[in-house]
């Protein structure tokens, strides 16, 4: 990724207001014996997968008849050239406490990343976060570095 592209998706997603959500860091296995080896593809599958576990959680079935969902902003680092372990780095909007307390949606978000196939050891939450943590999940130090567009929601 160059520099001016770098530079325009982190001008893009410094919109995303940031007040009211929690930061996450996920590793994730490279190998799955069902599933096979990891890729950006599956990364972005097991990305997908649990957002579904979380959003189905925290609406029922409106996310399903009514595509309601939380906003995220998923990005991923990592691949096999360089020997880096894949993790996903995510901003995600907090639901509204009249919805589900803030302890029990971390409880639940961790319930739902364990869930996930490629899940890894210490999944890491961070709940006081600002506009800087948008540029460290922006901060692509590898060519193979990326967002994850696909799984992308700032409606």
């Amino acid at each position: 990724m160059n520099l001016y592209e770098k530079k325009s998706i982190r001008q893009m997603l410094r919109g995303f207001d940031t007040f009211n959500c929690l930061g996450f860091t996920g590793d994730l296995k490279q190998y799955n014996k069902n599933y096979g080896y990891l890729n950006e593809y599956i990364v972005s599958r097991n990305t997908k997968r649990f957002l579904n576990y979380i959003n189905y959680k925290i609406y029922k079935n409106a996310f399903r008849r009514h595509n309601k969902k939380l906003k995220v902003i998923p990005t991923v680092e990592g691949s096999w050239d360089t020997n880096k372990r894949y993790h996903v780095h995510m901003t995600m909007e907090l639901p509204s406490t009249k919805v589900i307390s803030n302890n029990d949606f971390y409880e639940e978000f961790l319930n739902c990343w364990n869930k996930t196939y490629y899940s890894y050891d210490h999944p890491h939450l961070h709940t006081n976060i600002d506009i800087g943590w948008v540029d460290y999940i922006t901060k692509f130090y590898d060519k193979d570095d990326f967002v994850d567009w696909e799984n992308t929601n700032l409606n």
